[in-house]
């Protein structure tokens, strides 16, 4: 019975990883940062969008991206992820030494829980009223979130 449960975990692992790294270019699944595709990077906001979907990404994900962790959010112009596509943004944790990641703006442990819990409450209530307005952490670093508004309409 073991043995069952140890292919069954294996087969959806080798899932994940398919439908993870499904669409992406040989450069980007063998670069530091295999899940960015800098052609969905956040512009710069100027307009307020909601958020569609985010989540806590754990420390040993990707640990380049934080000693805590770090959150990864979907922007879009429409409430309940419908509109067009306006970019994707991580927030990085204290110790990120990503090139996405800017040594300013790094979060610690507990801003990182508080920032995911915000962001987990404005992509539900973006039903209704909450609308957010992001401020990259330089032009260069396209991809970095400083900080996160959230506007409620």
């Amino acid at each position: 019975m073991l043995r069952f449960w140890k292919v069954v975990v294996l087969v959806v692992l080798v899932g994940v990883i398919a439908a993870v790294t499904a669409g992406l270019g040989g450069a980007q699944v063998g670069s530091e940062e295999p899940f960015v595709d800098v052609t969905r990077a956040l512009p710069r906001s100027t307009d307020t969008n909601y958020v569609c979907r985010s989540g806590l990404i754990p420390p040993g994900a990707i640990p380049s991206r934080g000693d805590h962790g770090y959150v990864f959010v979907e922007f879009r112009t429409g409430k309940v992820c419908t509109g067009a596509f306006v970019g994707n943004g991580f927030i990085f944790s204290e110790g990120a030494t990503s090139t996405l990641s800017d040594p300013r703006y790094l979060y610690s442990e507990a801003g990182l829980m508080a920032m995911a819990q915000n962001l987990q409450f404005a992509s539900a209530y973006n039903v209704q009223h909450m609308a957010a307005q992001w401020f990259r952490c330089s032009s260069t670093k396209q991809s970095c979130i400083k900080y996160i508004y959230f506007l409620s309409q």
